[in-house]
Order: structure tokens, then C-alpha cells, then sequence
């Protein structure tokens, strides 16, 4: 299987896309103006200690972050939170799940070292820049686009990377060639369309995440059942490369279009398997229930794609993603027209959040080597 990373690098934001033998089945996002904290080691304070929750309240500099029992290692089979890691303690933890941006809840960490640290709490080590981090996905080989060749080569040349570095040519951005942009676009869509004409309707809620598949009139005719297990099998595939793609953690329910026989759902449920096991990280499927519904459950890391581009309002970008999505636009422009003056209008709300961030303006006129001229509109 050969991996390949492809990377997309806009003002304040890099992208990258992981395809496994041509197909897209990750999606990386690191931003200047929200780091990520998955994966990052702080020294932290227990703050205090839930029975009730059988968790303990960290505070790690930055923001606030739960150790719960179970990611406090192999020892809390035989003793208490409490005598593991004290209220009032120093201890090293990594940072497993982000801090949900749109319901206000905590990081959750687990445990690397116990009580014995010392210092104030904060992150270890220095947050990486965005290009780094992508960088160093485990890829056979990278493909850019053009215009950030030169950035990414020698950031390539820096690490000591062995991979293959491919610089991509052509009109149609890299992105656009391999279909990401349109995978990315079903996140705000919430529909998985299927190549029979179905389609799956994907809600994502704090409780759990729910795909329900809808035939769409596609089993007209004497073979009706025939169509139901084409659909379903589709579904299978396109749910499981979802959940992957998506980053879709937690506890997933599917509603697969009903079935009469058991041999086709059998079927189903096998396929299904058969493509979450592809997923590196660990997920559990169950069997269809008698109200024929699928029980996934996955591995959190990190928050979902939906979670870091949308606002609580299903659908709608967030400020941010809506501004660094303009600023990416206005550079693609600059650099097609360079004869041409690039104007940004932006509502006041994001205008307010771009003066706040005053550094990626200065940061897209040294790529451009033009000037930004940011409008506030009612």
C-alpha cells in the first residue's frame, strides 16, 4: 500500500489529505491561530478529584484539561486517583481529545508520569509550526502544489525526511484533483450521496454521531430487495471511509435501509467490518438490533472535522474557518491576477476577528508581495 500525503497551504492554515493507494481516507488541519493540543505533553495541576465522575480537574496552563481513571495507567486496577495522582500534585500528561470550541468542554489527557515534576503548569516542549506538524504524517510520499513548493522543500530538507517530494502541476488545484474539497464539503452538507442514487443523511450530536441511510426510490420494481442490499453495501463502504475521514469518535448509530433477510444483512454487517478494519484507530461494531440499527463505537482523538470548521449552528463555519477560507481565496487570486487589486470584504464580526489576528495580514502580503485591503461590510 503506498501512502500519499498532499498538502495545501493557505495564510494561517495548512491542509493535508492522506490517500492510501489513490484514495482519500484522512484529513489533517493545523492552524497558526488554534493549535491543536492532541498528542502534546503538559505539565499539569490536579486541581481536585471527582468520585462521582471517577476523574480528576487538571489545570495545564493553557486551559483546563480531565484525567479520568481509566487513563491513569495499568496501576488503578489496585489503587485510588487520589493516591496516584493527589490534589495539588505535579504530573506529565498527554493531551488525547481537544477541547470541544462549541460546547466548552475539557481536554481530556492520560497520564505519562506520576507526582514527582516540577514547575508551572504549561506545555512541554515548543507548539510546532503547522507545516511541521503535518510533515510529520508518516507518508511514502508528499505532493504540493506549485506555489508552496519551494516552502515545503525546504521545511522537508530541514526535518530530514526521506519521503519522495513531488511538486504538482496543472490548473486544477491539487485539492480539486483528488476530490478533497468535495469530501471536506460533505461535512457542512451533512449527505453522503451513493453511486445507486441513495444517499445517507449524517447528523453529528454531543450524544453520538447518526447515519441514516435513504434509498431515494431506488428499489422500485420485483427486485426490491436486491436494490435494498446494492444500497446498503454502498453505505457500508462510504460510512466507514466517513467515520475515518471525519475524525467521528465516540458512540455512532447507523440506520441502514431496512432488510427481511438475514443472509443480506449478514452481508452488510460483514462489509461494514471489513472496511473499519482499515481504520488505525480501534472500533468496535456491533450487530444489527431488532429494530435493525448498528452500534459503532470509536476511538476519540482529537475533535471531528465538523467540530473544528462549524459553529454550534449545524452548518454554518465558523468565524475563523470563514475568514482563513477568504484570506486562502484572496492569495489564489493574487497570485492568478498580479496585476490586479485584491479587496477582502468581511462583516464586521469578521473583520474584528482579523484585526485581532493582525499577523496573518502581514503574513499574506509577504506571500503575495501585495497589499490587503480588509472592508468591513453591514
Amino acid at each position: 500500500m503506498v501512502c500519499t500525503l498532499l498538502i495545501e497551504i493557505s495564510v494561517g492554515e495548512v491542509r493535508a489529505a492522506l490517500l492510501e493507494d489513490g484514495e482519500p481516507v484522512e484529513f489533517y488541519m493545523e492552524r497558526l491561530t488554534s493549535p491543536s493540543l492532541t498528542g502534546s505533553k503538559f505539565l499539569a495541576r490536579v486541581q481536585s478529584i471527582s468520585k462521582e465522575m471517577d476523574a480528576a480537574f487538571l489545570d495545564i496552563g493553557e486551559t483546563k484539561a480531565l484525567l479520568p481513571a481509566r487513563r491513569a495507567g495499568s496501576n488503578i486496577k489496585n489503587s485510588k486517583l487520589s493516591t496516584i495522582a493527589p490534589e495539588g500534585c505535579l504530573i506529565i500528561v498527554e493531551i488525547i481529545r481537544e477541547p470541544d470550541p462549541r460546547e466548552n468542554k475539557l481536554a481530556v489527557a492520560q497520564l505519562i508520569e506520576g507526582p514527582g515534576a516540577k514547575g508551572a503548569p504549561g506545555r512541554i516542549g515548543e507548539i510546532p509550526p503547522p507545516l511541521e506538524a503535518i510533515l510529520s504524517i508518516p507518508a511514502d510520499q508528499i505532493i504540493v502544489d506549485q506555489p508552496s513548493f519551494t516552502e515545503v522543500r525546504a521545511c522537508h530538507k530541514k526535518m530530514r525526511l526521506v519521503s519522495a517530494l513531488e511538486c504538482a502541476s496543472g490548473e486544477q488545484t491539487l485539492f480539486d484533483r483528488y476530490g478533497i474539497h468535495e469530501r471536506v464539503g460533505e461535512v457542512l452538507d451533512g449527505k453522503l450521496v451513493l453511486p445507486s442514487g441513495g444517499e445517507i443523511q449524517v447528523l453529528e450530536t454531543p450524544a453520538a454521531t447518526f447515519f441514516d441511510v435513504d434509498g431515494a426510490g431506488a428499489f422500485k420494481g420485483s427486485e426490491a430487495s436486491i436494490a435494498k442490499l446494492k444500497i446498503n453495501l454502498e453505505a457500508a463502504d462510504r460510512i466507514a471511509a466517513a467515520i475515518r475521514f471525519q475524525n467521528l469518535g465516540g458512540l455512532i448509530l447507523i440506520d441502514f435501509v431496512g432488510m427481511s433477510s438475514k443472509k443480506h444483512r449478514d452481508q452488510v454487517l460483514e462489509q461494514l467490518k471489513s472496511q473499519l478494519k482499515r481504520d488505525p484507530f480501534r472500533v468496535e461494531c456491533g450487530i444489527f438490533s431488532k429494530f435493525g440499527l448498528v452500534e459503532v463505537r470509536r476511538e476519540r482523538r482529537g475533535i471531528s472535522l465538523g467540530r473544528r470548521l462549524t459553529s454550534a449552528q449545524k452548518k454554518q463555519l465558523t468565524i475563523e474557518s470563514r475568514v482563513l477560507g477568504m484570506l486562502a481565496d484572496a492569495e489564489r487570486d493574487a497570485h492568478h491576477s498580479p496585476s490586479a487589486t485584491i479587496e477582502l470584504h468581511l462583516s464586521q464580526d469578521e473583520l474584528k476577528w482579523l484585526d485581532a489576528h493582525a499577523s496573518l495580514k502581514t503574513l499574506w502580503q509577504q506571500r503575495t508581495g501585495k497589499n490587503l485591503n480588509p472592508k468591513g461590510t453591514k
